[in-house]
């Protein structure tokens, strides 16, 4: 059975018959198949003007589509991805240990510091680095809180930076955003 694609109408398909729009391609059975099967897949499909169906590539550009310059919106939103896998993505305790930063970690290294100020803390105290358990005093508890904090904090003023830079029409490409000095992660 043959089968038509007709834009005019809508890009709607039947059976091939004598009443089809004048601009409508004539498809064949596979095609019209694999068509189905595309958009099951929600994947985007089109008909090439020979009939042969064309399957938008992952990503959803067509090939020699132009890709849209990234709005302000979609920079800032960028951006704040960005800093957020920076954040909580860990830091260098300076001596090959690497702290967590997930929020979770943020929270407990609150708690550590609290717990040292109130003298609630046994030194030394065992801690757990991202490659595990360390026995760290408290003196050397607050530095791991002081360099987690910094790469947070750290994260936060780029962005904040960013921000400005792209309200300003300075920074117009998520490239230029990762290009960035952003505090290191591990």
């Amino acid at each position: 059975m043959s089968y038509h694609f007709s834009p005019s109408a809508g890009g709607v398909f039947g059976p091939l018959s004598g009443d089809v729009p004048p601009d409508s391609v004539a498809i064949t059975q596979a095609t019209y198949d694999a068509m189905l099967a595309a958009i099951a897949a929600r994947q985007a499909v089109r008909l090439a003007s020979d009939g042969s169906l064309e399957v938008c590539p992952m990503g959803g550009r067509w090939p020699g589509e132009a890709v849209p310059a990234p709005t302000v919106e979609d920079l800032m939103a960028y951006a704040a991805d960005k800093r957020w896998r920076v954040e909580t993505g860990g830091c260098s305790d300076g001596a090959g240990q690497i702290i967590n930063t997930d929020r979770d970690s943020q929270s407990k290294l609150l708690a550590e510091m609290i717990a040292i100020g109130a003298g609630l803390r046994a030194d030394p105290s065992r801690w757990k680095m991202r490659d595990g358990f360390v026995m760290l005093t408290n003196a050397q508890m607050m530095a791991v809180i002081t360099k987690g904090r910094a790469h947070v904090i750290g994260s936060f003023s780029i962005e904040d930076s960013v921000r400005a830079d792209i309200a300003a029409g300075t920074i117009k490409t998520t490239a230029h955003i990762d290009a960035l000095s952003w505090p290191a992660n591990t």
